[in-house]
């Protein structure tokens, strides 16, 4: 499943790059330069650099590091492993979207020096991936049932706010942090039922 899942989501993800260089990009590219010119606050342009470092790469594999040992430890492998496959089959997802859509960075101020393309927001992608692998865990449906709810919450607040700030800090537009949660969320997905499924597949083997 995993690999026609992957290329569809590939497929999904360059077609959704198309049509946002080719018939929304004016539209967009007026917001991203009213939004540049709104950038007066030093005390917000601090906050948005701070939402930005929590999608940042030390910050995804900090916390893909500790979830997987918690996972572990509590005697989860499933969703030890889940959440490591996320992560990683989410740069690489990225890397053929974004290089097969090629979209330069929005032509304003860059208030972070970015590296790579504009479609789709890695930050974005990547966080998504992570924390909805994190969230669809067993472990949390299990042990954490009452707290969840709050969980996802914060989730979607981080998230949200790691695609204002690739936004305000002139880094991407906003097709493309759309697009980088509406990736990172379905890879999250397609793991989570593979995990699933191979779990229910040997534990029928394993009671023939």
């Amino acid at each position: 499943m995993p690999p026609a899942a992957f290329i569809a989501l590939a497929a999904c993800g360059i077609a959704l790059g198309w049509l946002a260089v080719h018939a929304v990009q004016p539209i967009e590219l007026g917001f991203m330069q009213w939004l540049a010119s709104h950038r007066s606050l030093a005390g917000l342009t601090f906050v948005m650099h701070r939402l930005s470092d929590l999608a940042g790469q030390n910050w995804v594999i900090a916390i893909v590091v500790v979830a997987s040992a918690t996972f572990l430890v509590a005697g989860h492998l499933r969703d030890a492993l889940a959440v490591a496959a996320s992560a990683a089959g989410m740069l690489f997802l990225y890397g053929v979207v974004g290089s097969w859509v090629s979209r330069p960075r929005p032509p304003v101020q860059h208030l972070e020096n970015p590296g790579g393309g504009s479609f789709p927001s890695g930050h974005v992608a990547n966080s998504t991936a992570v924390y909805a692998a994190i969230l669809l865990s067993g472990f949390l449906a299990t042990h954490l049932k009452a707290v969840r709810p709050a969980l996802f919450a914060l989730a979607a607040l981080l998230i949200a706010g790691v695609a204002v700030s690739r936004m305000y800090l002139g880094l991407h537009y906003p097709t493309d942090v759309v697009a980088g949660f509406l990736l990172g969320l379905g890879w999250a997905a397609v793991i989570r039922r593979t995990a699933d499924g191979l779990a229910a597949a040997t534990h029928d083997l394993e009671h023939r």
